[in-house]
């Protein structure tokens, strides 16, 4: 039987993130179709990247915004709201290989340009509203959820449901682009999540603890294309584990590797890269495979058409699928190492690339790893595994077998650039950072104090945190600034920080916005904050009433955050 994640950590944390007790997810409105006569039809359906970490991890969708502008803010005018008539619950994890989960369809909305889509998540511990409920786990075996959005893993042996949270579910997880509605015409839109990186874990051990931090992106499916591949599944049986294959194209200033779609393996060994943006003509990527324990792989120059699906993709190394495939070789060795961040990130919501390059004249480094930091510490939960092995590289053939040479990475044998980056901020990105041996631990990783990137302003957030009377002996807590369900930065409230939870003061936060003179579209913050006192959380938890900080044209000031005593 499965744990459900209790005591008070657990506690805490509802209301950190659900904060259901003092607004309901949505915004309060319910929308509906269009009556305008011409019109066209959206549908939107939900992908993932690989969750290797856990069992499932379950999202309820309930409601789904559409806008025409980039700047306007979840509060504002001139949102086409749905309301979906039954929940959609997904478990992501089963959302990999070209399967899509087909969540929304059919909305129609006038014509037009829309910039702005905003997905909303049924509350994670409110009532129960998953559909179907008890939903079917991987394998079809039914699954009794704990909570609406949840995620399932084991710890030691020992199955857990912990709680999946977002920042401010009120204001739903924000998608900017351009999604071009025809009379008439069909929008197939694909969201994708990103599990395997952007669910975090704040809380190691036996009470894990999630937050969602979800960075979505998006395909249209009418030009998208497919690759596929297989690798030797001997790999697997010699204990190579947690596959990730990666997608990459250099990036606009042609100076590292971007990812544009991950997946994993099926058990077979098996993979599929869809949806991928396919453009007009086709496109080529080059196609990164690791694992744990086992050495990486970049096969260079994969094309990729549009129209290809999972049923007729782009084949990597072989003419067809069955017996006869050709197999990607991969080399089993278990000589990774771990690391960690030395001290924490400023601001806490960022987040690490690590890379190697190839050898040879115009080679630029590709993406091996990424993780989020933990947005309360500001370094990560537990310490990143990274491989001391070579690189096997080569280039595609046709779908014919690819010659693969083991090659050291210009930063040596266990050696990684990093790039620090988070939203809005100034990439910082450092070269041969560091060289790691074999079965070490390290955690020497420099933080770095990123800058608003050139062309925004540092604009200021403040106010005041103001605890509740009589004093409760607060001397826990955050106080927290998210933007489009993404943590940006989180301010230490406690005895070990700033001390604010104790008697209340002034907080402040530095974040990209914009001014008079260059306003920045849709820069709004939600801000939020919990306190506690130690030893005795269920008597003294507290919460603040969540506010909106406004940055598009300058500073937000006097944002005075009310915190309430919760539990009596």
């Amino acid at each position: 039987m499965k744990a459900r994640v209790s005591g008070h950590l657990s506690i805490f944390l509802v209301f950190l993130f659900s904060l259901f007790i003092l607004h309901g997810c949505g915004g309060g409105s319910s929308g509906g179709s269009s009556s305008s006569t011409q019109s066209g039809t959206v549908s939107v359906a939900l992908t993932d990247a690989p969750g290797l970490q856990y069992d499932h991890v379950w999202i309820t969708v309930k409601e789904i915004w559409f806008h025409t502008s980039n700047a306007a803010g979840p509060h504002e005018a001139g949102w086409l709201k749905y309301l979906l008539s039954s929940p959609v619950t997904v478990d992501l994890t089963t959302l990999i290989n070209g399967t899509l989960s087909n969540a929304i369809g059919n909305i129609a909305l006038p014509l037009g340009n829309y910039q702005q889509i905003r997905l909303f998540l049924a509350s994670t511990e409110g009532a129960l509203i998953v559909s179907p409920n008890p939903p079917a786990g991987q394998q079809g075996t039914p699954v009794t959820l704990q909570y609406n959005n949840e995620v399932d893993l084991q710890v030691n042996g020992q199955s857990y449901q912990a709680p999946l949270r977002i920042p401010n579910p009120s204001y739903g997880i924000g998608l900017f682009g351009n999604f071009q509605v025809t009379n008439g015409g069909t929008l197939r839109l694909a969201v994708d999540f990103d599990v395997d990186d952007d669910v975090v874990k704040t809380i190691s051990g036996l009470n894990p603890q999630f937050i969602l931090k979800p960075r979505l992106g998006y395909f249209d499916l009418d030009k998208a294309g497919a690759i596929a591949g297989a690798i030797d599944p001997s790999v697997i049986t010699s204990g190579g584990f947690n596959f990730v294959i990666k997608a990459e194209e250099l990036s606009a200033d042609g100076t590292y590797h971007i990812v544009r779609r991950t997946t994993t393996i099926n058990p077979d060994g098996t993979f599929v890269l869809y949806p991928l943006p396919a453009g007009g003509a086709g496109k080529t990527y080059d196609i990164m495979l690791r694992g744990r324990d086992v050495d990486t792989v970049i096969i260079k120059g994969v094309p990729v058409t549009k129209g290809t699906t999972p049923q007729n993709p782009t084949q990597i190394g072989a003419a067809s699928w069955g017996p006869a495939t050709t197999k990607i070789l991969m080399n089993y060795d278990n000589t990774e190492f771990t690391q960690n961040l030395s001290g924490p990130m400023s601001p806490t919501g960022s987040w690490l690339n690590f890379y190697q390059t190839l050898p040879g004249a115009g080679e630029m480094p590709y993406e091996i790893r990424f993780r989020h930091v933990n947005p309360f510490s500001g370094k990560f939960a537990d310490p990143i595994e990274l491989s001391t092995g070579p690189i096997y590289a080569g280039t595609y053939n046709s779908g014919n077998l690819i010659n693969l040479t083991a090659t050291t990475p210009v930063e040596q044998s266990g050696g990684y650039g990093v790039a620090f980056e988070a939203y809005q901020f100034t990439r910082t990105y450092i070269p041969g950072l560091f060289v790691g041996a074999a079965n070490q631990s390290y955690a020497t990783i420099p933080p770095q104090t990123l800058q608003v990137n050139q062309g925004l302003s540092a604009d200021t957030v403040s106010g005041n945190l103001i605890v509740p009377t009589p004093n409760l002996g607060l001397d826990t807590g955050y106080v927290l600034a998210s933007r489009d369900g993404l943590i940006v930065d989180a301010i230490n409230a406690g005895s070990t920080g700033t001390g604010l939870m104790a008697n209340g003061g002034a907080y402040s936060f530095t974040l990209p916005g914009g001014s008079s003179s260059t306003p920045l579209p849709g820069a709004f913050y939600g801000l939020h904050a919990i306190g506690w006192k130690a030893g005795a959380v269920l008597s003294t938890l507290s919460v603040g009433i969540p506010r909106i900080a406004d940055l598009r044209s300058g500073n937000d000031t006097n944002l005075d955050i009310n915190m309430l005593k919760i539990v009596p």
